[in-house]
């Protein structure tokens, strides 16, 4: 292996870039960490791989990247400076349920797999790029190059980036390959997205059946997809997202094809890495606000202020619609636990106006503090805490430091951070857009006009109620609904 090791060091393109002592750590790292992928991450090391495209190309753009990646830190890690990237849970999630994934398509749509193409992409060397894609798919006598996908934890989300960002990232990948193939004699008909689409505890639970059983865990695991995905209903199936063949890019400035910017990407980046130099990001430059900005700006308010004169007629309406309830229930003394309507649930209850009491008590000579419940150490919750007797007590006691929040991050100290490490600091700005309802006495004009409007809305839902309700139904209505279609590609 050691001689493996060795030539794939060599080969590397950027290998005179290379600190020996460097590469012995980043050596040590992996064997501990990722022994099994070691050779994989030096194969992928002597170019830009399909799930580093899309970072390059957002960079390009002036867009910012998902996943907390960036240009630089994907050039630290190709120069072994740093130990390849964790992978994120979803990620790890993906990698262990891919094989499964691909073999329940197989089993529930038919097809073959075309695993000679596979290995053309896996073993190619085109200059500054390299590949190893999931699946390529023969079906209906098309050849189909799919990039799976699992899902992702609400929790997830929130440190994954702009939806945007992940599905151009995605794309992007699944360009790469195929151009990667293409130079190949192997272009694909279509490009597909397929997307595990069940419950992340089920995704998850399958996990840990792989890692507990093994070859036999993989082979329940596929079982119990065919059975569960075959009848696509949604929450449980796989969605195939075709791709589209060609996507305009607004690259460095300038629009291009996709497929053309990624080898200009590719071959920019390599070419910065070879000649040690740092990985440039593109900025765009502020613009003046045109007049078709400003005519669009002006159609975006007008919608803003529709909508926010609706919203805040409904939230009033309803307020004193749900008081008008409960007075009405109160004065007719109506008895019942709950009443069940049509698109509301109706429950009453009786208890105490601890309030109304505690008013009347007052007035009494009686001790309110004998009257409270007696508190429960062992059951306690924060929510039950005196916040300023804590903060008092902790500050007395000198234990106010322990318990603080963990503090924000300095943004002069992170710019230093950045830029020691090679980052560009303007990269991480961000624009935020506040909007708030104006005051003056033309927006109080503006959206008195608009309420006096909104009093229809209610009046106007229960017209179109009333059309329906004596509506002939058509023939199509009257015609039971037909099961969906099994998924086709092709």
């Amino acid at each position: 292996m050691m001689k493996e090791i060795k030539a794939l060091l060599a080969s590397l393109p950027h290998s005179q870039n290379l600190d020996k002592d460097t590469v012995i750590n980043w050596l040590k790292n992996v064997h501990t960490t990722d022994p099994n992928r070691l050779l994989w991450h030096l194969k992928r090391a002597a170019g830009v791989g399909g799930s580093e495209i899309g970072t390059l190309l957002l960079e390009a753009q002036g867009l910012t990247p998902p996943f907390g990646n960036t240009g630089q830190l994907i050039a630290a890690e190709k120069l072994l400076q740093i130990p390849p990237s964790r992978p994120l849970p979803h990620m790890l999630r993906g990698i262990i349920l891919e094989e499964p994934l691909i073999e329940a398509i197989l089993a529930i749509y038919g097809g073959t797999r075309d695993v000679a193409a596979e290995n053309t992409i896996n073993d190619s060397h085109i200059p500054n790029r390299t590949g190893s894609p999931d699946l390529y798919w023969n079906l209906n006598q098309k050849r189909i190059l799919v990039d799976t996908k699992v899902p992702i934890s609400a929790t997830e989300v929130e440190s994954t980036g702009s939806e945007n960002a992940k599905i151009f990232q995605y794309k992007s990948q699944l360009h790469h390959y195929d151009l990667i193939g293409e130079e190949k004699g192997i272009k694909a008909d279509k490009l597909i997205i397929a997307e595990l689409d069940v419950p992340v505890e089920l995704a998850d639970a399958w996990v840990k059946m792989i890692r507990k059983d093994g070859q036999d865990g993989h082979h329940q695991v596929v079982s119990q997809m065919t059975s569960l995905l075959a009848a696509e209903n949604p929450g449980m199936r796989i969605n195939f997202i075709e791709v589209e063949p060609d996507i305009t890019v607004n690259l460095y400035g300038n629009e291009c094809s996709i497929r053309e910017a990624i080898p200009l990407v590719s071959d920019s980046f390599m070419d910065h890495l070879i000649k040690g130099e740092a990985v440039p990001h593109y900025i765009p430059e502020q613009v003046e606000l045109s007049d078709a900005a400003a005519d669009e700006l002006k159609a975006i308010e007008k919608r803003l202020g529709n909508l926010r004169a609706i919203s805040e007629y409904c939230e009033r309406e309803t307020s004193g619609t749900q008081d008008y309830l409960r007075s009405f229930i109160s004065q007719q003394n109506i008895a019942f636990d709950s009443i069940k309507g049509e698109m509301f649930n109706f429950s009453q209850k009786q208890s105490m106006d601890l309030d109304a009491a505690e008013q009347v008590l007052k007035k009494y000579p009686v001790d309110l503090d004998s009257l409270r419940k007696q508190p429960t150490i062992e059951k306690a919750q924060k929510s039950d805490l005196d916040t300023t007797k804590a903060f008092e007590l902790l500050k007395e006691h000198g234990l106010l430091e322990q318990c603080l929040k963990e503090p924000k991050l300095d943004p002069e100290l992170v710019e230093s951070a950045l830029t020691a490490l090679g980052e560009n600091p303007e990269a991480f700005q961000k624009t935020e857009v506040g909007v708030r309802k104006a005051t003056s006495k033309a927006a109080k004009a503006c959206f008195a006009e608009l309420a006096g409007f909104t009093t229809d809305i209610d009046e106007f839902l229960s017209l179109r109620q009333l059309q329906a309700q004596h509506s002939e139904p058509t023939e199509d209505a009257l015609q039971a609904p037909s099961d969906p279609p099994a998924m086709k590609v092709g």
